[in-house]
């Protein structure tokens, strides 16, 4: 990130054989002072990169970093919201599309059978949690907004947590005399994730989602056609296989 705001290109910084990115380290901070963006990279096989067999290895140049760089897009656990990380990328993408009218472009959305499935867990409680205070605003006569909207603070969080987990529809442990016990935070939060179902179809529908997401994204202001982009059967990963088909993506082949 450059020191100082600047118009100026970014700069790409490409070491030769035996070497990786930390040999940039002098040279990147000083770039930066003078107001340059600096993008300093590992080939494979080298520094912080992963390994690939030798005879893929010596075939690769640096045309492949930027197709493999651009090909994906991925997400937080359960979510399906772009990351600024994500909006960089896909800014690039659009802009290939409009310098490229004749390329069209395939979406393919993934979710990650175990890490989406905890993330989306979590995802579904504290919509649950935020449900309770949107309730709130619109009695007091707020604005309504969206659950995933709502922000709740640290000092209101356990008033709402109680509310969310009276409604629950689960079994609960009662006193004495029958009524439902009141519990510490901790064992109401673990209650309520333990009986918050996630389906297989949550996750298909998830993964759908991020392909959309991205499709949004790239089809902005119609600076890119919908008729360009397609969406694909969305998939959901166990983590084997080849690495773009791990964990939570969109994965992109523009063809």
């Amino acid at each position: 990130v450059p020191a100082r705001p600047s118009r100026e290109a970014p700069v790409v910084l490409v070491h030769g054989g035996a070497h990786a990115k930390w040999s940039f380290d002098q040279y990147a901070r000083v770039l930066s002072e003078g107001g340059y963006g600096v993008h300093a990279l590992d080939w494979f096989n080298h520094g912080d990169s992963r390994r690939l067999p030798e005879d893929q290895f010596l075939r690769r140049g640096i045309d492949d970093v930027a197709r493999e760089e651009l090909s994906y897009v991925e997400f937080d656990p359960g979510l399906a919201a772009l990351s600024q990380a994500s909006h960089d990328k896909l800014t690039k993408l659009q802009t290939a599309l409009v310098e490229r009218p004749g390329l069209k472009l395939d979406i393919a959305g993934y979710a990650d059978m175990q890490a989406d499935r905890e993330g989306l867990r979590r995802h579904k409680f504290e919509q649950l949690v935020k449900a309770q205070k949107r309730k709130q605003l619109v009695k007091t006569g707020a604005s309504a907004q969206t659950v995933d909207e709502v922000q709740i603070d640290p000092a209101e969080y356990e008033s709402y947590l109680k509310r969310a987990y009276r409604e629950a529809k689960f079994p609960k442990p009662r006193n004495v005399i029958g009524f439902t016990k009141d519990l510490p935070r901790e064992e109401m939060e673990k209650l309520m994730l333990t009986n918050t179902q996630v389906t297989d179809e949550d996750l298909t529908q998830l993964a759908t989602r991020r392909a959309q997401s991205a499709k949004d994204f790239i089809t902005r202001d119609d600076k890119v056609s919908l008729e360009r982009v397609f969406l694909l059967a969305p998939k959901v990963s166990d983590g084997g296989g080849d690495d773009k088909m791990k964990g939570a993506r969109a994965v992109f082949t523009l063809k």
